[in-house]
């Protein structure tokens, strides 16, 4: 528009036929919707599509999808300077989650050897009431009334 006023007062300025100034005209609107196409162009393909398509990344890789490629991360502007820092974020969060995996195959493996260790004491107690009991019987001086031979036989 400001391209158009100028050509306006250029070619009244300079005494030009109406016919020459209304060819200017049509010139200076043509030239300024081609200036605002290549701007929007520019806008949209230089700003728009890129902040759209990384957010749309972040919000995957926040929902736990982690194996996208990252774009832009070789652009200089802010585009890939976000790219850059979503995949330093992508990085950490992919180390946090190999740790609680870490963690929790650890917790498992205590679980089982908590489990384990219970068992054993429950076992080894059952074994001390039973060698009690036949060391009871032999301190009676009781040889033939064990109930449980097998006692009897490993108490001695």
């Amino acid at each position: 528009m400001i391209l158009q006023i100028l050509m306006q007062l250029v070619s009244s300025e300079l005494d030009l036929p109406l016919a020459v100034q209304r060819y200017l005209g049509l010139g200076g609107f043509a030239v300024s919707s081609l200036m605002v196409f290549l701007a929007r162009w520019v806008l949209i393909s230089r700003a728009a599509v890129p902040f759209e398509t990384i957010t749309a990344l972040t919000e995957r890789i926040a929902a736990g999808k982690l194996d996208e490629k990252i774009p832009y991360v070789d652009w200089s502007d802010c585009a890939g300077r976000l790219a850059k820092a979503l995949t330093t974020f992508r990085s950490v969060l992919i180390k946090q989650l190999d740790l609680q995996k870490i963690a929790q195959e650890s917790a498992a493996e205590q679980q089982r050897l908590s489990e384990l260790a219970q068992q054993r004491a429950v076992d080894q107690n059952g074994m001390i009431v039973e060698l009690g009991k036949g060391l009871r019987t032999l301190a009676d001086r009781n040889l033939e009334g064990s109930k449980n031979p097998l006692v009897l036989r490993s108490a001695l």
